[in-house]
């Protein structure tokens, strides 16, 4: 994806410096605390309980829909059904499960670990950036560079694990347009992107209504449209457990 969509860096810098325009230094303090105040702020943030979001989803030329639920402290459920067949998700907070009705045999299989920890930070609410520092997590500011028409900061952000990843936050209205993710596997690191677009608002906090992930830099694996947003809600805490119990 990323070849797609960027331009070059140095030849815009040079073109606004040539009419006059200052590109001024942002710290990383600056920079968060645009992230979080564009999303509605720490208050709206953090009083955030549950997330359900429904919509449409695509993997490579399939499409299907799929129902995803986020509840306190990093409980994290995802349901992705493609023609007719589901599979599902789900993180506790401690234990994790799969069945995959799409290209398993449709038994509950506990997570490994790396699966348990990847869904560990999507079931983060909060997300990186609000009162990062008391988290542990480390921002550098890399550059700032062109993504498509955006001029965006390039922020590294170290989280507490070690691990690190790299988001393109758009320099006057700071929203995050798109992360990187490098894992460790079996056949070596693999630098997972996400693209977010379509910002709307739902009870003040923004959120991306598109998201499109790819692997490697290569063209997009899925795709998820979301159809709508609930915060807030009533949701069991045995939607997180063993799938089928």
């Amino acid at each position: 994806m990323r070849r797609y969509i960027r331009t070059a860096a140095p030849v815009i810098t040079l073109a606004l410096a040539a009419i006059g325009l200052e590109i001024r230094a942002q710290t990383p303090d600056d920079i968060a605390a645009g992230i979080v105040h564009a999303r509605g702020g720490a208050v709206r943030i953090q009083g955030i309980q549950t997330e359900r979001m429904t919509g449409t989803v695509w993997i490579g030329d399939q499409q299907g829909s799929f129902i995803r639920e986020v509840k306190r402290p990093g409980k994290m459920r995802m349901e992705i059904t493609l023609g007719g067949k589901t599979t599902i998700e789900t993180y506790d907070g401690a234990t994790g499960w799969k069945v995959d009705g799409i290209a398993g045999n449709g038994q509950p299989q506990e997570l490994s670990s790396a699966e348990k920890k990847s869904l560990a930070e999507q079931a983060d609410l909060d997300g990186p950036f609000v009162d990062f520092a008391g988290k542990g997590v480390r921002i550098e500011v890399l550059d700032k560079e062109m993504l498509g028409p955006s001029l965006v900061w390039k922020l590294k952000v170290t989280l507490k694990s070690g691990e690190t990843e790299v988001y393109y936050v758009e320099s006057t209205g700071c929203y995050i347009l798109l992360r990187e993710s490098t894992r460790p596997g079996a056949q070596g690191p693999t630098t997972y992107d996400t693209l977010y677009k379509d910002f709307r608002r739902v009870e003040g906090v923004l959120f991306p209504y598109t998201v499109v992930s790819s692997v490697n830099g290569g063209d997009p694996t899925m795709a998820l449209r979301f159809g709508g947003i609930q915060l807030n809600g009533a949701i069991d805490d045995a939607d997180f457990g063993k799938p089928g119990k």
